[in-house]
């Protein structure tokens, strides 16, 4: 138990067993964008409750998202800076005494996301275009709530380059319906995905390749196309940047070619909804295009695949051609 003087600190699977609910507070830096978190009601108190409170990175450091537990009327009530009304949202499922229930709280691309351990959110908002960044989080309990962090609030320093023997990318077949032992993750849907590439209509097309369904899929013509013979990529030294429009890495590994004259395509990522979805980026429209529940689905703004063993990490405009763009070759398009 905390005393009255002090506050809570949250760190990997730390307990936290703090006093009455403590005003002000201390605040912890929010970086992640996400955080995993376990409550448990330790007694029949009717007056326990939690919260917690988003803050904004930039000064004065208002609230921006405030996520009240209320143990009496059994609802979870949002409060939004940004609409004067909160969400109310009914469930009984973690007002039990003594039984635990871990959550996921997640804040990026101006959505919020609130669900419970391996489940779709119960909670979604989407902000608009000028809500602010987290920057900050403060986490309120009392004394009948133990509360445990297991994804920490802090601020990650990004690791810095450096250089890797082995690993190079490279294509590979599965056999047996086996992946090979260092296939690459790409992203995430229910279940880790891989980068995957198969032909179609006289391409080399990337997509992804989803292991409980055994089989890839890529985006073509504004459909998702389902493959059972394709390539996984393998390896490990790689990288992915943030990439947008025609603006691309000197590095950038090349995974295909469309069907015109055989331009280059790269492999992209990018999120849609909760689900990191792997696809493939054609400079010629300045697009990532990703295959996901039927549709070809287009982003903008995305992570493209770079080689991870170059020194230049160099951003390369695509050059304007004064021919037609659709008979142009790279890197003129």
């Amino acid at each position: 138990m905390f005393k009255k003087e002090s506050y809570p600190t949250y760190k990997m699977g730390t307990q936290i067993l703090p006093g009455k609910l403590q005003k002000p507070y201390q605040l912890h830096r929010a970086n992640s964008g996400a955080i995993q978190f376990q409550m448990i009601k330790r007694l029949n108190d009717a007056d326990a409750e939690s919260l917690i409170v988003l803050i904004s990175k930039e000064c004065p450091h208002n609230e921006v998202y405030s996520i009240h537990f209320n143990y009496v009327s059994g609802t979870i009530n949002l409060k939004i800076s940004e609409i004067e009304k909160g969400i109310n949202i009914r469930t009984s499922k973690f007002f039990i005494p003594l039984k635990s229930q871990e959550f996921w709280l997640s804040w990026y691309n101006n959505e919020l996301c609130m669900g419970f351990k391996c489940e779709p959110p119960f909670l979604v908002h989407l902000g608009n275009s000028k809500a602010k960044n987290i920057g900050f989080i403060k986490l309120e309990v009392s004394t009948s709530i133990d509360w445990v962090i297991k994804s920490p609030p802090i601020a990650i320093k990004p690791l810095q380059y450096k250089h890797i023997d082995g690993g190079k990318l490279h294509w590979a077949k599965i056999c047996n319906n086996k992946l090979p032992s260092d296939a690459l993750i790409g992203g995430y849907e229910n279940e880790p995905i891989y980068i995957a590439r198969a032909k179609h209509n006289g391409s080399l097309c990337p997509g992804k390749y989803i292991p409980s369904h055994q089989c890839a899929y890529i985006p073509w013509g504004f459909q998702e196309y389902k493959k059972l013979d394709f390539e996984i990529l393998c390896g490990y030294n790689a990288i992915w940047m943030k990439c947008k429009e025609h603006y691309v890495p000197e590095t950038v590994f090349i995974a295909g070619n469309s069907e015109v004259n055989g331009e280059h395509l790269y492999i992209g990522r990018a999120m849609i909804d909760t689900d990191l979805v792997v696809g493939k980026v054609h400079m010629l429209y300045k697009t990532c295009y990703l295959p996901y529940k039927g549709s070809e689905v287009e982003r903008q703004t995305y992570e493209i695949l770079v080689n991870g063993d170059k020194n230049e990490r160099g951003i390369t405009g695509i050059i304007k051609c004064q021919m037609n763009p659709m008979k142009a070759i790279q890197p003129c398009i």
